[in-house]
């Protein structure tokens, strides 16, 4: 850490934190427009509450570090596999994104595939589609809304494999 860091005005730290992105990418991805951007990084003024959390969610921005340019020492630290899980998935599009957080979702309810035999394992069935405990295919591509595991996933009346109730 640089010892003058929290000198930086809240608008060097945010163009600090954009890094080689183009402003006006920067501002897609936050859903502002690059003008705005801009006025935050000239220091013209600050994000709204919105635009703070889409910098959290999108970025991983400190929000005490880009406001005062203080770090919460107390603050949680990754370690060396979350830090790479997080960076790879920062990089990813929406889509991929979308894919990762129902198979995250899907491991975290111990469908994954180190499940015991009968236990609900999981397996990659090719074509965004994972297969579930018996038989059941999750298409990942649609966003899950609900439980797992034989229960409505998508809140339109039909079970994992697609099979409407």
């Amino acid at each position: 850490m640089n010892p003058n860091e929290s000198l930086f005005s809240a608008g060097m730290r945010i163009r600090d934190l954009r890094g080689d992105m183009p402003q006006t990418e920067f501002a897609e991805r936050l859903g502002v427009d690059r003008k705005s951007v801009a006025g935050w990084e000239a220091d013209k003024r600050l994000p709204d509450g919105s635009s703070l959390l889409k910098l959290v969610t999108e970025f991983g921005a400190d929000v005490n570090y880009l406001l005062t340019g203080s770090r919460d020492p107390a603050g949680a630290k990754l370690d060396a596999a979350e830090q790479v899980l997080l960076d790879s998935y920062r990089r990813c599009n929406a889509q991929a994104r979308q894919n990762l957080i129902q198979t995250a979702a899907l491991f975290a309810a111990g469908l994954g595939a180190g499940s015991p035999a009968g236990a609900g394992g999981m397996s990659n069935s090719g074509a965004h589609t994972v297969q579930v405990g018996g038989g059941a295919n999750v298409n990942v591509n649609a966003p899950v809304y609900g439980g797992v595991a034989g229960r409505n996933i998508n809140n339109r009346g039909e079970t994992p494999g697609g099979r409407k109730k």
